[in-house]
Formats: C-alpha cells, sequence, structure tokens
C-alpha cells in the first residue's frame, strides 16, 4: 500500500483489524521490571480500564537481544506481535516485527546510532529494506539539553520528557508520536495522526523504544 505525504511515501503493510481500534495507545511498564527482572508492559486503549494487551521481555540478561512478545494478557496464551533482534549490539540494533497469527513480517526498526548521539533516531523499513519513515526525538535542543543535564541532574528525564515523533523521511512531516507522561515510572503515550499507518506498528513502538532505545 503506497499513500503520498507531502514529497514522501509512507508505504505500510495490510491492516490487520485487530489492532485498528484506536489512533491512541498508553503503555504502562510494570514496577517489577524496574528491578530489572524482565521487561513488562500493559497497553491500554483510551477510556477503558483493563488492558488490551500484555508485553513481555523476558529475564533482562546483559548482552541478551532484545526479544519482545505481545499477547491479549497476562496469561501469554495467545501470543499478538513478536519482535525479533537480529543483532546482539544495541547501538546499532536492528527489530523486526512479525504479526504472530500468520507469521507476517511487517516492517523492520532500526536504531540510527551516530545520528542518535544528538537526537535520538530509528528508521523504519519495510521487509525488503525500503525506508518508509523515520522516530526522532522532537527537538535536537531539548536532545542535547536531556543529554548534558542528565550527567549532572537527577531525574533530568522526567523533568524534560522524552518524546520523539514520527516522520516523514524528508523529516517535514510528523504524523504520529511517543510521549511520555510526567511519571518516575516509564509511561508513555503512543499517537497517530494518519490511519495509514499500521496499528501494529504503533502497538510496537511503545515497548521497543523505551526497551531498546534506553540501553
Amino acid at each position: 500500500m503506497n499513500v503520498n505525504m507531502t514529497d514522501n511515501n509512507l508505504q505500510v503493510a495490510a491492516k490487520n483489524p485487530q489492532f485498528e481500534t484506536s489512533n491512541e495507545l498508553e503503555v504502562k511498564q510494570r514496577i517489577r521490571s524496574i528491578l530489572k527482572f524482565g521487561q513488562q508492559y500493559d497497553i491500554y486503549l483510551p477510556g477503558i480500564e483493563a488492558p488490551a494487551g500484555y508485553c513481555h521481555r523476558g529475564l533482562n540478561w546483559p548482552w541478551a537481544a532484545c526479544d519482545l512478545k505481545f499477547y491479549t494478557d497476562e496469561t501469554k496464551t495467545t501470543e499478538l506481535l513478536h519482535i525479533k533482534q537480529r543483532n546482539w549490539v544495541d547501538a546499532w540494533g536492528t527489530f523486526d516485527l512479525f504479526d504472530s497469527s500468520n507469521g507476517e513480517h511487517i516492517c523492520t526498526f532500526k536504531r540510527k546510532y551516530w545520528a542518535g548521539i544528538l537526537q535520538r533516531t530509528w528508521m523504519v523499513t519495510d521487509p525488503a529494506g525500503q525506508e518508509l519513515f523515520q522516530i526522532q526525538e522532537d527537538n535536537i535542543m531539548k536532545s542535547i539539553i536531556r543529554r548534558v543535564g542528565g550527567a549532572y541532574i537527577p531525574f533530568m528525564d522526567v523533568i524534560l520528557r522524552t518524546n520523539l515523533n514520527f516522520r516523514t523521511l524528508d523529516g517535514k512531516t510528523d504524523f504520529g508520536a511517543f510521549n511520555r507522561k510526567f511519571s518516575l515510572r516509564d509511561r508513555y503515550t503512543v499517537i497517530r495522526t494518519n490511519q495509514e499507518l499500521d496499528g501494529r506498528i504503533l502497538w510496537a513502538a511503545g515497548p521497543l523504544l523505551d526497551n531498546a532505545g534506553g540501553r
């Protein structure tokens, strides 16, 4: 599917209706994952008290690949999505997103290490490697302050919260956001403003950007 957005094409895989119920999600990290027993997240739809999904990484062993699995709930009976890391080096991490219901390779997230030194940046590609769009820290001046201030000011990332935007390849058009809420525990809102963005990518972005992006 090709969708014109300014001078860029945002291409997305065929959508799964199960993930198209909302343009906004809230992702909450569970308290016990802070203790590094395993990264776990609950995913909520707006206005609904019970979680719509559950994400689990398992034991957070040093140097272990960041493989994330998404389920309908914490019983882990029904697997929805699977993010599998290709390599063992987080700095240049490459993460493939799969639909667990049919094995479809939806897209690939690539962390841009050198670009991310000043402004955290991810590239999202289709399964063949064609670049689709980028996910980038909201503002380069804020990102520099976060990095410099973080070395001297406690809880800098809470005070000046890390937010990222879904952007076209030319950087001119934003069509979604990953925003951290004011909280000591990691809580994020993930939003899309263009319906052509696959809802499965929206689900995957929160836990991936928090877990792999901060490592």
